[in-house]
């Protein structure tokens, strides 16, 4: 049988994607596909040697053409909206990144019923900073996860309707959603432990994605193998709330 997964740590930074290059005709590429066309557009063209005068123009038309498509890669940007502009094209001002955020937190004390989050509320990311753009009311919601008969079911579906086999580990992640750790999947035998994911609307699935790491600090789990639940409480809001990134960056695109 195969250890449960553990918590997982940070994620690195993703990297870049690859800028593909877009210039891959060559000089010697444009001579070998004009000579490439000589029989059907030039049948009676017979001498396709390198002494043949119409081989020395085709390769002064390919060194043109390869010299013209490095000199227009290698232009600047102020030269390139310019002549956009003479074109006719007007570059898109500048606009502020939107996400939506949820927010959650620890079990709120008997005493206070919920915690509202003005709108204005600024949001840092990294060196992005957000700002909400509606408050937010968190109050504490206690979710439970699965019937308690064992089983492997449900998804798609409410959480509460689902069946769990044996959970040994939930934790609540950066992206809202809860992650457990399931173990003997009788549809599958030869995986010793699956992972089930339960979103911010309380819909479970089957998880097999890399996973996020979890949010700090982490709110009270009542994790039950024997009676096949998991029970977590936590304050939360019901619906993501759009926020827009407050000092907008970048060149006109």
């Amino acid at each position: 049988m195969t250890t449960p997964p553990a918590l997982p740590e940070a994620p690195e930074p993703p990297t870049p994607p690859a800028v593909p290059d877009l210039d891959t005709l060559r000089f010697q590429d444009l001579v070998d596909t004009a000579k490439r066309l000589l029989p059907t557009r030039a049948p009676t063209w017979s001498d396709h040697n390198v002494s043949d005068p119409g081989i020395t123009l085709i390769e002064y038309a390919a060194h043109l053409t390869d010299h013209l498509s490095y000199r227009c890669n290698t232009l600047p940007s102020e030269t390139l909206r310019a002549l956009l502009t003479l074109y006719g094209a007007t570059p898109a001002m500048p606009l502020p990144a939107r996400t939506h955020l949820t927010f959650t937190a620890n079990p709120l004390g008997t005493d206070q019923a919920s915690i509202t989050l003005p709108e204005g509320t600024r949001v840092t990311t990294g060196d992005t900073n957000f700002i909400t753009t509606a408050p937010v009311t968190l109050k504490n919601t206690t979710l439970t996860i699965g019937t308690g008969i064992p089983g492997y079911n449900g998804d798609d579906g409410p959480a509460h309707k689902a069946q769990l086999n044996t959970p040994t580990h939930a934790y609540l992640a950066t992206d809202g959603n809860i992650y457990i750790t399931d173990q003997n999947d009788p549809h599958n035998r030869r995986v010793d432990a699956i992972i089930r994911r339960v979103d911010t609307t309380g819909t479970i699935t089957t998880h097999r994605q890399p996973l996020p790491p979890p949010s700090t600090p982490q709110p009270p789990i009542d994790l039950t193998p024997t009676y096949h639940q998991v029970i977590i409480t936590y304050a939360t809001h019901p619906a993501p709330v759009l926020a827009i990134q407050a000092i907008p960056t970048g060149e006109p695109r």
